[in-house]
């Protein structure tokens, strides 16, 4: 089967993409100086890459009696730290977040039917809207990190609905975990939302009406 060469939009958004994320990070990339924020400062401990591994598989203390530290939430973005130094990471950890979310959006608009400029322009603009840079001068690392499995759950609740297939209802629990794991809060939120979501779709889904009725009468009894 041959694969179809990517389309002339598409790498005219990877341009822009690119140098949106250079004009937006130069200093911090190139002057010696790194971002700054609140909650999210760039201090590190020496032990920090051995924490992020401990996020993974956990740790038994052995410096108190009885005292352990069960395996932490996993997500993808404590991959970094285990490759790259603390303050790297830091800045990386943003850069890597803003491009997931406009994967993200993208991959859910064009499962929607959006092609072209039209799934990668308004992808773009949610990386790099003006919530998303607020929350970089106020810290919050955990949102950046939450936010493109919030936006990836809709794209496979999609595709799960649509097309049947176990790796997408694989792919909506881990991208629920991953969220959690980063900002549970503000996730849950999404979750339900999400729920909503899912109800809407498959009944748009629903093949046979009087099936379809009967589906919307069991969900309102809570059956």
């Amino acid at each position: 089967m041959k694969v179809p060469a990517p389309k002339l939009s598409h790498w005219a958004c990877v341009v822009l993409l690119s140098a949106l994320l250079l004009a937006v990070f130069w200093r911090p990339l190139f002057s010696g100086q790194i971002l700054f924020s609140p909650d999210s400062a760039p201090f590190f401990p020496n032990s920090f890459r051995q924490e992020m591994r401990e996020y993974c598989y956990g740790v038994w203390r052995d410096d108190m009696l009885g005292l352990g530290t069960g395996g932490r939430p996993f997500i993808p973005a404590r991959v970094i730290p285990m490759v790259v130094s603390p303050l790297v990471y830091h800045l990386a950890s943003y850069m890597a977040s803003i491009v997931l979310i406009i994967l993200a959006s993208a991959y859910f608009l064009s499962g929607r039917g959006v092609r072209g400029a039209a799934m990668w322009l308004p992808a773009i603009a949610l990386g790099f809207s003006g919530y998303a840079f607020t929350l970089i001068s106020a810290g919050h690392r955990s949102m950046f990190h939450m936010m493109p499995w919030a936006v990836f759950l809709f794209g496979f609740i999609d595709r799960a609905i649509a097309r049947r297939q176990m790796i997408y209802f694989a792919m909506c629990g881990a991208s629920v975990s991953w969220g959690i794991g980063a900002q549970p809060d503000v996730m849950m939120l999404f979750v339900l939302l999400a729920g909503v979501y899912a109800l809407f779709r498959l009944v748009r889904e629903w093949p046979v009406a009087g099936e379809r009725t009967r589906f919307l009468v069991g969900v309102g009894r809570g059956g």
